[in-house]
């Protein structure tokens, strides 16, 4: 029986979505640094929304001998009529072990955005994804 439980808890995924505790304050946010690991596209912090489009907290724990992939679309469901102002994902794991993210389709002055994760081999993922549109005062809506 304890063999079993091992094996398991062992190929259990742990996947969370939902708002995100770690998230502060958009300034906060715009000083992640850029890399194969994080995504900072934020021109203008001043002419966001009050409240993002989209903030997700993506967990998954790794696998054995694979990688871990998943596609997050902003938003999910409905129609945005305002343009992204901003896009922030940041890898919460440290030390280069983490994921990798990459805008796969949409993204700034757009209407949405798809962002692709992906773990390095043998890896979990663990992203804050928080994406928003230009404020009421500078947005144009279609």
């Amino acid at each position: 029986m304890a063999k079993i439980l091992f094996v398991a808890a062992t190929f259990c995924c742990l996947y969370l979505v939902g708002a995100s505790p770690a998230v502060t304050s958009i300034l906060e946010l715009t000083k992640l640094k850029e890399d194969s690991h994080n995504i900072n596209q934020c021109p203008d912090p001043t002419a966001i929304a009050d409240s993002p489009l989209c903030q997700l907290h993506i967990q998954q724990s790794a696998k054995w001998f694979d990688t871990i992939t998943q596609t997050i679309h902003c938003p999910n469901s409905g129609v945005n009529k305002v343009k992204i102002a901003c896009i922030i994902v940041k890898d919460n794991v440290a030390n280069d072990d983490g994921g990798y993210a990459s805008i796969t389709s949409g993204g700034l002055n757009q209407y949405s955005v798809q962002i692709y994760l992906k773990s390095q081999w043998g890896k979990g993922i663990d992203f804050d994804i928080t994406v928003y549109t230009e404020s009421a005062s500078n947005s144009t809506l279609v």
